[in-house]
């Protein structure tokens, strides 16, 4: 039987030290609790003199509302950038751009032939087969067309059509030599 008594006496002291430890835990919650009445106390009092309809200045803005914001923002601009674009295309079409004048006149530069001037096919052209290659054989500019369209005429076979890419100047080479000679002589 001691060994019961032993066993229930450790029983006690072991509940006796739990129900210690558990009124240690409710003192501490009665504080804890003291201390939040104690807090709200003072916010019921803050927002007692706080004028009515005002928020407290920390609080948490909606991230939601934020990017409903700035779509709404983005379509207004998008709406005036198009509504401008719209005066612009109606302005324009009340007043149309003038054509540029070098589209209808013809292409008069230094380095285009004039009537009458000689020049070389610049390449050679299959429609015209001769012994003598065809930048060699000097061709006369008959007439100039717009766009760059030049009629000339050939020694044997006429006139025919070019475009003046095609050519370019001729120079006499005996002519060409004198000129050297004269600007390197001594006056």
């Amino acid at each position: 039987m001691l060994n019961l008594e032993e066993m229930l006496t450790k029983f006690i002291s072991v509940l006796e030290t739990h129900f210690q430890n558990t009124k240690t835990v409710l003192k501490n919650q009665q504080v804890l609790i003291q201390g939040l009445k104690t807090q709200i106390g003072q916010l019921t009092k803050l927002f007692s003199e706080r004028p009515q309809g005002s928020l407290p200045s920390d609080t948490e803005s909606n991230p939601r509302e934020k990017i409903n914001a700035i779509t709404f923002k983005m379509r207004k601009e998008r709406r005036l950038q198009i509504k401008e674009l719209d005066e612009w295309r109606t302005q324009k079409l009340r007043t149309p751009d003038k054509p540029k004048s070098s589209q209808d006149e013809l292409n008069i530069s230094t380095n285009q032939p004039q009537v009458g001037d000689k020049v070389l096919l610049d390449a050679t052209d299959p429609r015209i087969t001769t012994s003598e290659p065809n930048e060699e054989i000097p061709l006369t500019v008959l007439s100039i067309f717009p766009y760059g369209t030049i009629e000339v005429i050939h020694p044997k076979f006429g006139t025919f059509k070019v475009n003046n890419t095609c050519l370019k100047p001729y120079v006499d080479k005996v002519d060409s030599r004198d000129e050297e000679c004269k600007l390197l002589a001594p006056s």
